[in-house]
């Protein structure tokens, strides 16, 4: 006996449309390019002096890591795990399952907290408005530290005369963070606006073709989603909420760069830190552009080209950008799709047990 339910089943959780199949078949094609350009055996000899045992604890890292993501969003949900109305468990599942889905289609950052909020809506029957709305504070509680190192960044490079480009970027995504946080702001405090956004979203999640049905039916509870998506939204104004979850994200990053610069050492490269800081902010706002699904490709090609550009040798560059992407990207990506399979034979379990409910009650 199978329960109705408006989500796929195991057997194909998560539909992948050609277009982002064929974006990540490039990514992967760029990335073998990149490896032969600089030489397999050089780069594969760099990667051997990486001691096994720091890999797995830096593996153990980026689980911590999923970790203190999944402490930051409960933060903002803290009542409603204190009253029961979701577990902890649950977020850790959502936001696992969230890291994934933006490893896997361009501009990956605006599909995963949608998904992660309708994994944690569907596993707690908690309401998707304000699932979604806490959702996007917790996006925003990272508004902070990046501007932070963005700034940061710009400081080193015209402090050392890097490059009057790179300075550009810089600023450049400095306004655009600002902006985007700006407008994230008057949603919380706009109803209008948030009416605005929330139906951008709707328009978004009916892409996807699980959730079209559903995206179909909620445009007539437009006005009662907008409400919840308030009630979810409004802990953003909340200061202790917002300092524990900018601090923890600040931690989240520090951890994020640490790893990093682990494998270098761990490889025998003792790299500059301005260099080390300045490449990673740069290849962080390039990531955000819609391009390859997470980035693939261009991140590795980009972090490389810019190390080797300031000075590090490029077997060296490549060889910790891969061990890092292989832990923070593919991964996770594995350790996501694990989570989204056990979230979905939950879903599936509960959507059996409450139509067996229902039809016992008929």
């Amino acid at each position: 006996m199978h329960a109705e339910t408006n989500i796929p089943k195991i057997s194909e959780p998560l539909h992948i449309n050609k277009r982002t199949t064929v974006l990540f078949i490039i990514g992967i094609i760029i990335l073998i390019l990149l490896l032969f350009l600089i030489g397999i055996d050089k780069v594969w000899s760099a990667m051997s002096k990486l001691d096994v045992r720091i890999l797995l604890l830096l593996i153990g890292l980026q689980v911590f890591i999923i970790f203190l993501h999944t402490l930051r969003w409960a933060i903002v949900l803290y009542d409603k795990i204190k009253n029961k109305e979701i577990s902890f468990t649950s977020l850790f599942l959502a936001t696992s399952v969230g890291l994934f889905s933006g490893n896997i289609v361009p501009a990956g950052s605006v599909v995963s907290e949608p998904i992660r909020a309708y994994i944690l809506s569907k596993l707690d029957n908690f309401p998707v408005a304000k699932s979604f709305g806490s959702a996007i504070i917790n996006l925003n509680l990272e508004i902070l530290p990046v501007l932070l190192l963005i700034f940061i960044s710009l400081y080193f490079v015209l402090a050392d005369e890097i490059s009057l480009y790179v300075a550009l970027l810089l600023i450049i995504a400095a306004i655009v963070v600002g902006i985007l946080s700006l407008v994230s702001f008057l949603s919380i405090v706009d109803r209008k606006r948030a009416l605005k956004i929330v139906t951008f979203f709707i328009k978004l999640f009916s892409k996807f073709s699980f959730l079209k049905k559903r995206m179909s039916e909620t445009k007539n509870k437009i006005d009662d989603i907008v409400s919840e998506f308030h009630d979810g939204a409004k802990y953003g104004l909340n200061i202790k909420i917002f300092g524990l979850g900018t601090i923890i994200s600040f931690i989240i990053w520090f951890f994020s760069f640490l790893r990093l610069y682990t494998i270098f050492i761990a490889i025998g490269y003792n790299i500059d830190i301005v260099v080390f800081v300045t490449v990673l902010v740069v290849v962080l706002i390039i990531s955000y552009i819609p391009t390859l699904p997470g980035g693939i490709g261009i991140w590795e090609v980009s972090s490389t080209g810019l190390y080797t550009l300031l000075g590090v040798p490029s077997e060296y560059a490549a060889a910790a950008v891969i061990v890092d992407r292989i832990i923070s990207y593919w991964f996770v990506s594995l350790f996501g799709y694990t989570a989204l399979i056990v979230a979905y034979k939950r879903i599936n379990n509960i959507n059996e047990l409450e139509h067996s409910e229902k039809k016992r009650l008929k």
